[in-house]
């Protein structure tokens, strides 16, 4: 199972967008795929209408209290299960980590053999639980606007990346809510020659799409397949499955 974390310390860039529709489109591609929302907000659980105060969800994976497989839950969609997330992940201490920083990395070790893939949903951050998520994942999918504050704070989060994932975890940059025009152009040749990370060649375009599938919980192959951003998400999909199998790892 490769573990994929979907992080920006910044919001409001579509990190949940990202992480929903990406664990989606991999079902679709005939992959089993677990989501783990690491967010107290709990938008990809609410997303997946598995948001709960009541029943276990991540804060009982990290502190032990219920075994990872007790925390995972069937979507309504085949092949994509997930850990969901609620307000209650606020309250979890790094002393109640019941393995550390490797508490995330263990519970994804223990259902290893039950999916191909784990996507993470991240919080926008910069504390205790972004060290654990590092520590748990393979590569980290960094959603960003093509706007001047986003660029400019690129190369923290990349540092952030290289400094809890201790120089072993690989990232590329998604941008996302991209129009294609002279400043959004500018920006992305300034990260391509300035930033020393891979920048994935498709961008997913603003659409209207996307706020009609979250209202109705839907990923955008299943309720707006023609909108250029589930055309994006689905180019952006082949894409990374094709770098994968160019570099031998699917």
């Amino acid at each position: 199972m490769k573990t994929i974390a979907i992080y920006n310390h910044k919001g409001g860039i579509g990190k949940t967008v990202t992480a929903v529709n990406f664990a989606y489109n991999l079902t679709e591609k005939g992959y089993r795929v677990l989501v783990i929302d690491m967010d107290p907000q709990g938008n990809a659980s609410s997303f997946f209408r598995k948001y709960d105060l009541n029943r276990p969800s991540v804060r009982e994976l990290l502190t032990g209290t219920r075994r990872p497989s007790r925390c995972i839950y069937r979507t309504s969609y085949k092949n994509l299960d997930i850990v969901p997330a609620n307000m209650w992940l606020r309250e979890v201490s790094p002393e109640e980590l019941v393995g550390g920083i490797t508490t995330l990395g263990s519970a994804c070790f223990a259902v290893n053999s039950k999916y191909d893939y784990c996507i993470i949903d991240c919080p926008p951050s910069v504390d205790f639980l972004i060290e654990v998520v590092m520590a748990a994942v393979d590569h980290v999918i960094i959603p960003m606007k093509p706007d001047r504050f986003s660029a400019d704070g690129l190369g923290t989060v990349h540092d952030i990346i290289r400094e809890f994932g201790h120089g072993r975890v690989t990232a590329g940059c998604l941008f996302t809510q991209f129009s294609r025009n002279k400043d959004s152009v500018k920006i992305v040749n300034e990260v391509l020659l300035t930033q020393e990370i891979q920048v994935y060649q498709n961008a997913i375009r603003r659409s209207q799409a996307v706020d009609h599938s979250l209202i109705v919980k839907r990923a955008l192959a299943r309720c707006a397949s023609k909108s250029a951003a589930a055309q994006d998400y689905k180019d952006f999909t082949e894409e990374y499955l094709r770098e994968e199998k160019a570099y031998g790892v699917a």
